[in-house]
């Protein structure tokens, strides 16, 4: 199984979105962090399984949240380039493919 690597600009969306999960209901941050661990280990295992975006850029939604985790296949490491919610506009990640260093 090749590495999962989160690159910083997608911990502070991840962090983000807990937080504010947590002020909805006490505990529904810690259940979306658990289903970002889950899409990150699905990812691991199988990040063909999921449909290019944009070039090699893959999404893998959140179960039960209306979130995807943005990630490419590096030849050393899966590279987690941001969380986004989906009904953001989706070409606002892109700016991360060239913007962040996707070296592991």
């Amino acid at each position: 199984m090749i590495p999962v690597v989160v690159r910083p600009a997608a911990e502070a969306d991840l962090a983000a979105a807990r937080e504010w999960y947590d002020r909805q209901r006490p505990e529904l941050g810690d259940r979306f962090l658990d289903a970002a661990t889950a899409a990150a280990r699905l990812i691991a295992e199988d990040p063909e399984a999921y449909p290019a975006l944009h070039r090699e850029t893959r999404r893998a939604p959140l179960r039960n949240f209306p979130h995807g985790l943005i990630f490419r296949v590096q030849p050393e490491a899966i590279v987690v380039i941001g969380l986004f919610h989906a009904r953001r506009n989706p070409k606002i990640w892109r700016h991360r493919q060239t913007t962040d260093d996707d070296s592991a």
